[in-house]
């Protein structure tokens, strides 16, 4: 990300070519120059990287008010976080923000529609603020525990609903979860590991989904009748039966568990033959298997 700011092209470039010698940051310039990319007189110069993610969040997020400031940290599961303290309605309000590069889109959380929702998961009480510097230690402490290596499920701290029963399809919503539909013969290239596959299957007059986890290199791990009733890995043919499928990928925004937890899960399942000869449509099947190592 560079230090040109287009406000009509909505994109960020190191340098604008007739313009190299602006490239050093001991110059702003309160005047907008003209992009060589639209034409259009909109191009801002700014040095200041805290300045150009509080213009992104501006410009690229509903959150409501004005943001003030975005700080940006790192996770052991994404390092295009950030925090984001907004002023509106008399108030100073922190949200979260989190960059999907493959979507080139900004999430929010909590939703931009439910800003004034009290609590940060189960574990941390939301407020909002009167003055700046309380906002800020709340957007800190945040930052820590998301942060912590030893949080041991990041949706916790960040779900209002986490307090509350609520089937584990509630939480699978956007912005939390995003969810794609394809029609294909292959996996989708989008899909990461540790995703959530569903690939629609057809038996006579029946529909159904079968369920398993992504886990790289074209291959899922699921729980099968066929072969025996029991967690495998597979490519695309033994997962899908092979030819052309509906499929669906759950990708967590918001992990539900720290990823070497899942790993772990699914290796103890294959090791530990999980289920084996246990398979019961209704409460030991391939989505709950998936659900419970996620």
């Amino acid at each position: 990300m560079g230090n040109w700011y287009c406000n009509n092209c909505k994109s960020w470039e190191d340098s604008w070519g007739d313009y190299p010698h602006y490239k050093t940051s001991a110059y702003t310039f309160p005047r907008a120059m003209k992009c060589l990319k639209c034409d259009r007189s909109s191009l801002i110069y700014t040095d200041s990287q805290k300045s150009r993610y509080k213009g992104l969040a501006n410009q690229r997020t509903s959150i409501p008010g004005t943001v003030q400031e975005v700080e940006r940290f790192g996770t052991t599961w994404s390092n295009n976080i950030a925090t984001a303290i907004s002023y509106y309605g008399g108030y100073y309000w922190v949200f979260l923000l989190v960059y999907v590069e493959a979507d080139d889109q900004v999430k929010v959380f909590p939703t931009p529609t439910d800003y004034s929702c009290s609590r940060w998961g189960s574990e941390m009480e939301r407020k909002k603020h009167n003055c700046l510097s309380d906002a800020r230690r709340e957007a800190k402490q945040l930052s820590i525990e998301l942060g912590s290596v030893v949080t041991e499920n990041p949706i916790l701290f960040v779900h209002p609903n986490s307090d509350y029963y609520k089937s584990f399809d509630e939480f699978v919503k956007d912005p939390y979860v995003s969810e794609k539909d394809f029609y294909t013969s292959y996996f989708p290239s989008s899909t990461k590991p540790l995703d959530i596959i569903w690939s629609k299957e057809s038996r006579g007059r029946m529909d159904f989904w079968h369920v398993g986890i992504y886990i790289g290199d074209g291959e899922v791990c699921h729980y099968s009748r066929s072969g025996g009733e029991r967690v495998k890995i597979d490519g695309w043919t033994g997962f899908t039966g092979g030819g052309t499928h509906s499929i669906k990928v759950w990708h967590a925004i918001i992990p539900f568990k720290k990823y070497w937890d899942i790993v772990k899960n699914i290796s103890a399942a294959i090791n530990n033959s999980y289920w084996y000869k246990d398979y019961n449509l209704f409460n030991r099947n391939c989505e709950h298997f998936a659900k419970s190592v996620y």
